[in-house]
């Protein structure tokens, strides 16, 4: 990732992740009983696959870590005076090597949403950069490939997949996550309170808490997954990851993008020749 951003030009902070495997973290997800949270499709409990199944601990750390890095955000933005960042996970970064062969700029993205804010009278917060699932990035990509910019951003009430590799983050969204304090990464207990029918993973309660209508999805797969290592969902690795990242890798080659393709190729062998990571960030 550091190689990626680097050889980007990207101002960039590097987040430490709150680890899972430390037994010395406890975490405690506290249902909020007065807050249902936004409807996306697949976004509740209930919708599930397995919906009774126990959230695991390295959900709640992954999850004790976005609200980490969200605040991190939120005060960088009130001190700067910025108005977007963009947060990464560490599996989907190769693109980020190559910025200037994009078949679209980010100013290009952040215009096109405030376009759509205008056109439907909603401000929007968030944009999902990488949805996960093979069948739904190509799905979007087709509909890309025929309108053009007017279905670069269709809105998450449109979209089963969740993800959250790449997250472009406006100011307004943070007021709506309603940080109280500063989250402290070396508390031993780490609380998180979520909207109740929401399981308290990352990629669901943080769209679950914006405004209907607020949250878009980027339709074109600019960033590729290279989930192999994960440790929160090992099982879905093979089912969604892989393909997500076969689909991806094929688009890019239909689209001519080799540049991407390089990148990507480059970053996958600094990942074999790289030792196994002490801890995830």
């Amino acid at each position: 990732m550091e190689w990626a951003l680097a050889s980007g030009g990207w101002i960039h902070q590097r987040v430490e992740a709150i680890d899972a495997r430390d037994p010395a973290f406890r975490f405690l997800a506290v249902p909020d009983p007065f807050r249902r949270g936004t409807w996306f499709p697949g976004v509740r409990r209930l919708e599930e696959r397995h919906p009774l199944r126990r959230t695991t601990r390295s959900e709640l750390a992954c999850s004790a870590s976005w609200r980490l890095a969200l605040w991190m955000a939120a005060d960088a933005m009130e001190r700067h005076g910025i108005e977007q960042v963009l947060m990464l996970e560490d599996d989907a970064g190769a693109c980020m090597a190559a910025p200037h062969t994009w078949p679209f700029v980010l100013d290009e993205v952040v215009a096109a949403a405030d376009r759509e804010s205008t056109r439907c009278g909603i401000p929007w917060t968030l944009i999902q950069l990488a949805p996960t699932h093979a069948g739904v990035r190509r799905q979007l990509h087709q509909q890309w490939k025929t309108y053009g910019s007017s279905a670069l951003l269709p809105h998450k009430e449109e979209i089963r997949s969740h993800g959250n590799s790449a997250v472009l983050v406006h100011r307004r969204a943070l007021t709506h996550l309603a940080f109280s304090r500063a989250p402290d990464p070396s508390a031993r207990l780490q609380w998180l309170r979520h909207p109740w029918p929401v399981r308290p993973v990352a990629d669901k309660w943080i769209y679950a808490l914006m405004p209907a209508r607020s949250v878009r999805v980027l339709a074109f797969p600019l960033f590729c997954p290279d989930a192999s290592g994960s440790q929160l969902h090992p099982a879905d690795v093979a089912q969604f990851h892989h393909p997500s990242r076969t689909a991806t890798l094929d688009l890019w080659r239909n689209d001519g993008l080799d540049a991407l393709l390089d990148a990507q190729g480059r970053w996958d062998a600094i990942g074999e020749s790289d030792e196994p990571a002490g801890k995830p960030q």
